[in-house]
């Protein structure tokens, strides 16, 4: 299907339908409830776009069709236009949207577009904010606020907006929403080359650039995109649950919209999918844009696997040197203030939040809610929202220690034992071992069907600080053993007095896949994972086996360890004891 006759139709009902609000001598103003309604259309909206006072992306009819098309559903379309002698002058790309029984104007694109505003000339938009204040004051029935977000603070609707005389019973209301520092290269070009040589940025390229070349891309073959597309929407997954929170992408209708966005970008060559690849593997991707002299930072991912060294940071430098030899007017960060921005920053902008409410029923209607929250009813209804797949964040999970006291049973006996492994011959394997690599543990993970929390638990010690040592065969994972990053804590923590030799390390953790476990390949597991150990300057393994945890790796392969410590703690009606015996060599 043709994507100009699709956009903006929810139902049939929608096809054609426009409503005249007001209707002056020379000036006329019309709601459209579809974006294809007269005098509408991807062809009028852009040229109007072009002669306007805020140019952005973010207000293309491409941009705004396409989210109303995957995010519109539940929500009314209410795209106002303003004509004059039948010449559209202004548009007010609006939806209507119900928020806890509050009726609330607002723009297109909420939660993707980084800039809103009212699609008009400088020096027609006033005529055309009067125009709409209006017809909205003459359908006051429809709406209880207005609630107009990220208006670039240089725009003149906040100033337009406050001189309008406006009824005792509403409130008007501006307040800073968030910095939005830009990069302007044609004020200073030479500040802007110097951003690329930062030390920080040279440092981590150089590093990659001593094993392998970077290749850097900016794909323009749309078949090429596609096929990446599910690679940039899991970096950006990883990535997210890496630090806690949950990708945009877990929902359909995003990856829809970036999917539907790329065919209608491209195409008129405003994209700029970046590509940083490196040896066989792609370090990073960046979504962004080229629109009207202005290169718009959007959506960075990268390998979650070279964090470490920072394949984000060489992709900034190369997006900026991109932009640079593109000879845009300036590079633009949205809006946010994580620092990396401010370092490159030399203009400082804002985007502005502008309110209007009716006291009446808008005050009404909040005072209600907040009682219905005070009542049981109300409890339960946030309970549910909080349980709600859709609305609940997944958090970082705590940093829970490694290990604990050991369980003592009321009435019994828990013996736990720590052990250390024989040195043993290097012997030929088929397997290879390496440190492990996020991807890796995800791929076990999926393959074995264990549960979410296992990777959770997983990133958790890799915040920690605490390594893995995976075994591969033919690429495939197999074996994972995890090794404490502070050893005698985590003794302390299980009530061993020993101290480990010097270089030795401590095994806390191990997972054999299914299939290898009653394989004979098994038996050499343990043999190249301590070869690699050594190798890696590791003087000794150790151990421990406790009561009701499911064997270790030496075990499970058939090796045989030495015991070296024996803790048994008694559990009685009058207390509970605890006593250790060495069963070993004291270390050296």
């Amino acid at each position: 299907m043709d994507l100009d006759s699709s956009v903006g139709i929810h139902n049939a009902e929608e096809l054609a339908m426009s409503e005249v609000l007001v209707s002056a001598t020379t000036t006329q103003t019309r709601l459209c409830q579809n974006l294809q309604d007269a005098p509408l259309g991807r062809a009028a909206w852009n040229r109007i776009l072009r002669r306007s006072e805020t140019r952005s992306v973010f207000l293309t009819w491409q941009w705004l069709s396409n989210w109303w098309e995957c995010f519109g559903t539940g929500a009314e379309l209410y795209c106002v236009t303003v004509s004059r002698n039948d010449e559209l002058i202004g548009i007010v790309p609006l939806q209507l949207r119900h928020a806890d029984g509050v009726r609330v104007l607002e723009f297109l694109g909420l939660g993707f577009s980084d800039v809103c505003d009212v699609i008009a000339s400088e020096e027609e938009k006033p005529e055309v904010l009067a125009a709409l204040w209006e017809s909205l004051e003459r359908r006051r029935d429809r709406w209880d606020r207005i609630d107009l977000r990220n208006v670039p603070e240089q725009s003149s609707t906040a100033r337009i907006l406050a001189q309008l005389r406006l009824p005792e019973d509403c409130e008007l209301s501006t307040e800073i929403e968030a910095p939005c520092p830009v990069l302007s290269i044609e004020r200073n070009r030479g500040f802007a080359e110097s951003c690329t040589r930062k030390k920080s940025l040279v440092r981590h390229a150089r590093y990659f650039e001593r094993l392998a070349p970077l290749q850097y891309q900016a794909l323009l073959d749309l078949d090429e995109i596609n096929d990446l597309l599910p690679l940039f929407f899991e970096q950006h997954r990883d990535r997210r649950f890496m630090a806690g929170d949950r990708s945009a992408f877990e929902d359909r209708r995003t990856r829809r919209f970036y999917e539907r966005l790329t065919t209608a970008l491209l195409e008129s060559g405003w994209l700029h999918f970046a590509v940083l690849r490196w040896r066989d593997e792609i370090l990073a991707f960046h979504y962004g844009f080229l629109y009207d002299g202005v290169f718009t930072w959007y959506l960075p991912t990268f390998n979650v696997d070279y964090a470490r060294y920072s394949p984000g940071e060489v992709m900034t430098q190369k997006l900026l040197e991109a932009a640079i030899e593109s000879g845009v007017r300036e590079f633009d960060f949205t809006p946010g203030d994580a620092p990396y921005k401010e370092r490159f920053a030399n203009v400082k902008r804002q985007v502005l939040r502008i309110e209007l409410r009716q006291q009446g029923r808008a005050d009404s209607t909040r005072t209600s809610e907040t009682a219905a929250q005070a009542s049981a009813g109300g409890l339960l209804q946030r309970l549910r929202a909080r349980l709600s797949p859709r609305s609940r964040q997944r958090r970082a999970p705590a940093a829970a220690p490694v290990a604990g006291p050991i369980a003592v049973p009321r009435l019994g006996v828990a013996r736990s034992v720590l052990w250390r492994l024989p040195d043993l011959p290097a012997v030929p394997s088929e397997y290879r071992v390496r440190w492990a690599r996020y991807s890796q543990i995800k791929a076990m993970t999926r393959q074995e069907g264990l549960k979410t929390e296992t990777l959770i638990t997983a990133l958790a010690r890799m915040r920690r600080g605490e390594r893995a040592v995976v075994c591969l065969w033919q690429d495939r994972p197999v074996a994972l053993v995890w090794l404490a990053r502070n050893p005698p804590q985590v003794l302390a923590e299980l009530g061993f007095d020993y101290e480990l030799p010097e270089r030795a390390v401590l095994l806390i953790d191990s997972h054999v896949v299914q299939d290898m476990r009653g394989s004979p390949r098994r038996e050499t597991l343990t043999s190249v994972i301590v070869t690699f150990l050594a190798a890696e300057g590791v003087s000794s393994l150790f151990g421990f086996d406790l009561p009701g945890t499911e064997a270790s790796l030496p075990t499970l392969c058939g090796s045989e360890t030495e015991p070296v410590v024996q803790r048994t703690d008694v559990g009685l009606l009058l207390g509970r004891w605890s006593f250790q015996r060495r069963l070993g060599p004291t270390p050296g």
